[in-house]
């Protein structure tokens, strides 16, 4: 087993992983301070997560049967960090996690709409004011009063991040359209939407917590459904319309 001690969302974790590969995933997190939580890789783990991928409608069994073994450690990993950073009242969320004058904006959206490309455009836009946090599965840490996002490991197949935290200033579900437009969304709404952009926990008790979770967070920053195009010019409105800041 390769050991790692990294700090994820301000938690020291000793990570004992199978394959050499995972550690170079966390090299930006490694750290010699003492943990206070352990999780252990198995070969369960690794083909449990080979089984969802095989079942998945998105992926022919050739693809899946191609993969190497550290491919699905490094999505088992991402998964039990995420069970086990539940208890600090601490989630994963897939989405593209975009920092503009130290508050975040985390842009959610189906797989192929351009999240991704949409949050790289505005880091561009805003130059030295932006960069992006996380491009994939950032860790929030939510409480009633803010919502603190993070960078992690697990930051998309471009690997765009940093090893860094912002409170978070709102969430965008995007979607294309010819002019860009922003939609204030309601609670539940809200919730019922970010009910898909975290991890499902295997035991009863860490799923309650993690939709007790999320409930907190419909409740404590703003949800937006928002049409984008990839002209650089509308970014301003967009912005404004966010925020009620200048662009």
């Amino acid at each position: 087993m390769y050991e790692y001690n990294v700090r994820i969302a301000d938690h020291v974790i000793r990570i004992s992983a199978i394959y050499i590969q995972t550690g170079v995933s966390l090299k930006d997190y490694l750290t010699e301070e003492e943990a206070e939580i352990r999780i252990e890789m198995s070969e369960q783990d690794i083909r449990r997560e080979w089984r969802r991928m095989l079942e998945s409608p998105r992926y022919s069994s050739d693809f899946v049967n191609r993969l190497p073994g550290y491919y699905f450690e490094n999505f088992a990993l991402n998964r039990k960090v995420s069970d086990a950073l539940l208890r600090f009242d601490t989630i994963a969320f897939h989405g593209s996690a975009v920092v503009v004058d130290g508050a975040c904006s985390i842009f959610a959206a189906d797989s192929g709409v351009g999240k991704s490309t949409y949050a790289r455009l505005w880091a561009k836009h805003f130059g030295s004011r932006a960069y992006v946090l996380n491009d994939d599965k950032p860790f929030l840490h939510v409480t009633p009063k803010e919502i603190t996002v993070y960078g992690s490991p697990w930051d998309g197949k471009h690997h765009v991040g940093q090893n860094e935290k912002a409170p978070l200033k709102n969430v965008c579900f995007l979607h294309r359209a010819e002019r860009s437009d922003v939609c204030r969304m309601a609670e539940e709404e809200a919730l019922d939407r970010i009910c898909y952009q975290v991890f499902r926990p295997d035991r009863q008790e860490d799923f309650d917590r993690a939709m007790e979770l999320l409930r907190i967070m419909a409740k404590t920053v703003p949800f937006y459904e928002v049409g984008f195009t990839l002209n650089s010019a509308e970014i301003t409105n967009v912005y404004q319309n966010l925020t009620g800041g200048n662009a």
